[in-house]
């Protein structure tokens, strides 16, 4: 995972909006978003970008480290014959 500075969001809104972000990082780990989380938490406003359809960016700069979720899939870690998890 790199952080990558002054980054287009072009591609990640459903309106095209050219906007830069100020750090930009894509993740598919578990692991690497908590250390993300942790290392920056305090240091930079923290964005988390999913698929952009519902996101309109209104300025030229986005002050924040954006976090694109890239995680595939969804792991069944537990179930039951109760049709509500407790």
């Amino acid at each position: 995972m790199t952080l990558i500075p002054n980054y287009s969001l072009k591609n990640y809104n459903t309106f095209g909006i050219d906007t830069k972000a100020k750090w930009f990082a894509s993740v598919t780990d578990t692991t690497v978003l908590k250390n993300l989380i942790e290392t920056y938490k305090d240091k930079e406003n923290l964005f988390f970008l999913g698929g952009g359809s519902n996101l309109l960016f209104t300025k030229d700069f986005f002050d924040a480290l954006v976090i694109k979720s890239r995680f595939k899939g969804i792991e069944i870690k537990d179930e039951t014959e109760d049709p509500c998890y407790h």
